[in-house]
Formats: C-alpha cells, sequence, structure tokens
C-alpha cells in the first residue's frame, strides 16, 4: 500500500511539473524553454520508429512531420501533403561543366605565329541551339605588342596586346543554329580590357578543331606565354 501511495504522488507530480513548465526533459533536468520534449545524453542516441516499406505505407491517415525509419530502403522518411519523401543522406556529387582543362605552360620566343594551346572540342559538343561553351585562358606577356589569336576551326578571334603584363581571356562560343555560331569575349591586360567579336558559319555535327597562338613583334624569349585554359559548357 505504502509503495502504491508513493508511485500515486510521483505520477501526480509528474503531471503537476508536466502542466506548469508545459515541457519534459529525458536525461536532463532543465529542458530547452523552446522544446516539447528534450532528450539529452552523450552517450545513446534516439531511436525512431523502425517497420518495412510495406508496414509504412499502410501507416492510417500520417500525420504532416512523421517519421519513421524504412528498414527496407535502410533510411528515413518523412510524411508531408499526402507524400512519403526519403530523407537524401548524401550530397549527390555536381556533375562538372568542365570538358577540357590544361595547366601546362607555353611560350612564343620568336616573332613567328605559334600555338601556345590545343584542343579538339568533340563532334556534337553543342546539341541545341542556344548552347554555349566558354572558354577561359590566361598568362603573361613580357614583349612591348603582341596578338594572342583564338582559333576555332577557319575561324579566328583576334586580340591586339600593347602592354607588358598579365592578361586573361574570357570567350563564349555560342551555337546559333546547327551551321552557324556567334562568338564573343575579351581580354584584360594590366586591367585594362578589350573586346572582340565574330559570327561564322560551323557545322557542330563535325569536331572544332581550337587552337590558341600567338605572334610577337619582337624576339622576346617567351615573350608571350599561356599559363593554363580551360573548356567549360554554360547551358
Amino acid at each position: 500500500m505504502r509503495n502504491l501511495l508513493t508511485s500515486v504522488a510521483f505520477c501526480i507530480w509528474g503531471l503537476t511539473a508536466i502542466a506548469q513548465t508545459d515541457n519534459m526533459g529525458i536525461g536532463t533536468n532543465t529542458p530547452d524553454a523552446s522544446a516539447k520534449l528534450e532528450v539529452s545524453s552523450t552517450s545513446k542516441g534516439l531511436l525512431t520508429p523502425r517497420m518495412s516499406s510495406v508496414e509504412r505505407l499502410a501507416i492510417v491517415n500520417p500525420a504532416n512531420g512523421l517519421l519513421v525509419y524504412d528498414v527496407d530502403s535502410n533510411s528515413f522518411w518523412y510524411y508531408q501533403a499526402g507524400t512519403w519523401t526519403e530523407f537524401i543522406t548524401q550530397i549527390p556529387a555536381i556533375p562538372s561543366a568542365v570538358i577540357f582543362s590544361s595547366m601546362s605552360q607555353a611560350g612564343v620566343a620568336s616573332t613567328t605565329e605559334a600555338a601556345i594551346g590545343t584542343y579538339v572540342i568533340p563532334a556534337n559538343t553543342l546539341t541545341a541551339n542556344g548552347q554555349a561553351l566558354d572558354i577561359h585562358a590566361f598568362g603573361t606577356q613580357s614583349s612591348d605588342t603582341s596578338v594572342i589569336r583564338l582559333k576555332f576551326g577557319a575561324q579566328v578571334l583576334s586580340f591586339p596586346c600593347t602592354a607588358a603584363g598579365d592578361w586573361d581571356i574570357h570567350v563564349r562560343l555560342y551555337r546559333n543554329d546547327a551551321l552557324n555560331m556567334k562568338i564573343s569575349g575579351s581580354i584584360v591586360l594590366n586591367g585594362a580590357s578589350k573586346a572582340s567579336m565574330l559570327v561564322a558559319a560551323q557545322d557542330f555535327s563535325t569536331a572544332i578543331p581550337f587552337q590558341i597562338t600567338a605572334q610577337q613583334t619582337q624576339a622576346v624569349l617567351n615573350g608571350v606565354s599561356l599559363e593554363g585554359f580551360e573548356i567549360s559548357r554554360i547551358r
């Protein structure tokens, strides 16, 4: 009888405490005021209901926010607006838009035009009108004047350089339609920018030989050098 009275008194005390604080703590006597229930432990976790997919789908009138662990998919699922949704436990890898990248260095030593970077853009890389590629190339120039050219097959985009310093080129190749393209971009040399653009015929069902060349007016060792370039699909 004494034990029964003690148990009843404990229950009454517990209910009174809940009514007064409107929250409960397991493993803590001071649950956070913003939590209806706080579970505190440094050695144990919180185990949600575990069930099969059939059992999960058989839950009658699940409430929005209901959370269970599905032992068939080995993942957590929550219910919202009439649908069970699986929690993604791993962030999927973001597919890279880069189709080519090179950090090899090459330079021009004479006044003869020479290639400092090459690549062949594969056939059908751009399959829909409006799709585009971004070409980013960068390097240095120690000679006074030179011309850096980006060649797409027979089409040439030229960038005259009239000062020494670091240069950075961004060019975009757009597919206007299956047989035509537009190329536009700019070079930044010592903070000064120059733009260039051309519209030309191009069959996108065939490969496009791409080349970066340089030609200087003075025979300076590595007067124009390429430090790297990258080609990316932007859409």
